[in-house]
């Protein structure tokens, strides 16, 4: 059992990590919420931008991200629909096995190839639709609450 509160850091100016834990005397109280956290600052160093196949060509040598629905696995290619229904090219070592739906993290090699770094099998189903308005927003008016 342990019992932690977040407490401003001394550090948060300097740094993403905002706050701290601090550890609580136990407390038997059935009204107390008790909960354990693990302390780590965000990595902000390399972040990737959400993209469909549109706006995959705007990022071409950037690091980026899009969820694509697998048509065919040949070796090291994936060939997939990305949620605005166009077509991208992955290259790289994919999870076996492959789900239908697949988030790609990695460098977009050219206007619609991306060389995959991680690969995240996203199931069986998936609202493209949804992701598809994530990308437009991520890449429009509200681009600066992402990168």
């Amino acid at each position: 059992m342990c019992s932690f509160i977040l407490k401003p850091s001394s550090k948060a100016r300097n740094s993403l990590s905002f706050f701290r834990l601090q550890k609580l005397a136990p407390v038997k109280a059935p009204f107390r919420q008790r909960f354990c956290l693990v302390d780590q600052e965000m990595d902000t160093s390399n972040p990737s931008v959400f993209v469909n196949a549109e706006l995959l060509r705007l990022y071409v040598g950037r690091r980026v991200r899009a969820v694509i629905q697998v048509l065919r696995s040949d070796g090291g290619v994936v060939t997939g629909k990305s949620t605005d229904e166009n077509q991208i090219i992955v290259k790289g070592s994919p999870p076996v096995p492959l789900s239908n739906f697949v988030e790609v993290i990695g460098i977009a090699d050219t206007e619609k190839s991306i060389r995959a770094e991680i690969w995240s099998n996203f199931g069986n189903t998936f609202d493209t639709h949804t992701y598809n308005q994530l990308c437009q927003l991520a890449n429009g008016e509200f681009k600066h609450l992402f990168l």
